[in-house]
């Protein structure tokens, strides 16, 4: 029988030394780049390049909220209350659209320099 660390290992990818995980963000920039970098502007490619550090910043700080949620939620369903799930998905809603709304006013606030 393997150890847990010997299980993780087996599933670590063979030159990174990473955990697999499907198709990553850096893999769909790299999609975008190579697309973008075929058009032949270099300004379109850096902006691309900005924007898509943009999407996984914002992508990585909000996807914490399912990973945190979904175990209290659970915990709930198992006991059977009722009232405690509902509270916890309530109070993950709440978060979730502050956090859009906060996100929206950053945008509308902050203007661009250029002139598109």
């Amino acid at each position: 029988m393997l150890v847990r660390w010997q299980r993780r290992r087996r599933r670590a990818c063979a030159h990174t030394g990473r955990r697999r995980r499907g198709t990553s963000f850096s893999q769909v920039g790299a999609a975008d780049v190579f697309w973008v970098g075929r058009m032949g502007d270099t300004v379109a490619l850096a902006a691309q390049g900005a924007a898509d550090r943009v999407f996984s910043s914002a992508f990585w700080t909000i996807s914490f909220l399912p990973s945190l949620v979904t175990p209290l939620v659970a915990k709930a369903a198992a006991t059977g209350d009722r009232g405690a799930m509902q509270k916890q998905i309530g109070e993950a809603m709440f978060v979730a659209v502050l956090m859009g709304m906060l996100g929206m006013t950053l945008m509308m606030t902050v203007r661009s320099s250029s002139p598109v």
